[in-house]
This record gives C-alpha cells, sequence and structure tokens, in this order.
C-alpha cells in the first residue's frame, strides 16, 4: 500500500541474521525474548523506518542489561547531500522519469540524524551512550548514484544494478573504516543497557 506522497502505509519486515540464519522481523514487533541477547548490532536500518523511536525501544528490550547495541546511521552533516537515495529521489520527482528507490518507501527520504537527536533516543529506551564516531567520507554514494540512474532510471535491470550493488557495498565498508571526526557521512552510537 501506497500513499499519495509515494511512501509506504505499511511497516516493511526487517531481516535479521542470527548465527547464520536469517528471520523476517516487524521492527517494532520483533519475534525474541526480552534480554534474549548480549549484543545487538543495528546497521543502517533507522534511516529507513517509519517510527524510528518504537524500533530502538524494540531493540533495547532485546539486549539483556549490560548487554551493547550498536547502532549506526547516515549523520546530518555536510556529506549529507552525497545521500544518493535522496538525490535518487529528487531526479525521480523533478523529471517524471523513473521510479523513487524502493529502499525509501516507508518514509520517502532516508533520514540523517544529529548526534544527540539519536543519543536522546536511545537513553529514552533505557540506554546510556559509551561512545560515539564518524566516519566516511560519502563517496561510495556517489558510485550509488551512478548504479541507481544507470540501471534504476535509464535502463532498468534490476539485476545488473545488484551486481553493481556488490561493489558498492566493498567501497562503503572502506569507507566506514576512515574517521572523519564530527562532519562523516555516518555515526556509529556504542550504547550499554544499564
Amino acid at each position: 500500500m501506497v500513499n499519495r506522497h509515494g511512501t509506504s502505509l505499511e511497516t516493511r519486515p526487517l531481516l535479521c541474521q542470527l548465527c547464520g540464519q536469517h528471520v523476517w522481523a516487524d521492527p517494532v514487533a520483533m519475534p525474541f525474548r526480552d534480554g534474549q541477547f548480549d549484543s545487538v548490532t543495528c546497521l543502517d536500518l533507522l534511516a529507513f523506518v517509519h517510527d524510528d523511536q518504537e524500533t530502538i525501544f524494540e531493540l533495547a528490550r532485546i539486549v539483556k542489561p549490560g548487554g551493547k547495541l550498536i547502532v549506526r546511521v547516515p549523520n546530518e552533516s555536510p556529506t549529507a547531500g552525497f545521500d544518493a537515495f535522496n538525490l535518487c529521489r529528487y531526479l525521480a520527482d523533478s523529471t517524471h522519469v523513473g521510479s523513487r528507490p524502493p529502499e525509501t518507501d516507508e518514509l520517502g527520504w532516508r533520514r540523517h540524524f544529529r548526534k544527540r537527536e539519536i543519543a536522546a533516543m536511545l537513553e529514552s529506551a533505557g540506554l546510556r551512550v559509551v561512545e560515539s564516531r564518524t566516519t566516511g567520507t560519502g563517496l561510495p554514494e556517489l558510485f550509488q548514484l551512478s548504479a541507481m540512474i544507470g540501471f534504476r532510471w535509464l535502463q532498468r535491470s534490476e539485476k545488473r544494478y545488484q551486481k553493481a550493488h556488490i561493489i558498492i557495498d566493498r567501497a562503503r565498508e572502506i569507507d566506514y573504516r576512515i574517521r572523519t571526526p564530527g562532519f562523516g557521512f555516518s555515526q556509529t552510537i556504542f550504547a550499554v543497557r544499564d
């Protein structure tokens, strides 16, 4: 279901990986016991979900007391303008050609977070932030945008897009290792459940 603004009216399931196995779960109603996990890592999800605060509450619920939650989100910084998903959305909307990125269906846009904003959400869920770092230059976003324009906008080929995405993901992983204090494309927050 899509509303007139091009966003989904339903919450999409989240793909969780547990000991090498995959489980689909509702991001605000996960099928896990309270305090089931010593550690939970949530990479690049909160930028795409309707209710980021409820998702954080749910992630906090499944972390055991003393356990840790690692969250990576796009940073609200000067490099946020490189965001391929949002640039592709602008392109599709302004030209009326091609479709909007399906990854952004739930919100319409890929959100970027301020450090204090994400820290406040984690703290309201009973988590204590112990470390925060910004990383990445945002350059892989330009590769992402090129692939989206080439294989989703000009010549539609999801298969070619997925092949290109493998290379883009590798470039992102290298980029995430580059520390860029304060202005990086991504921020990673390490929190502990008290």
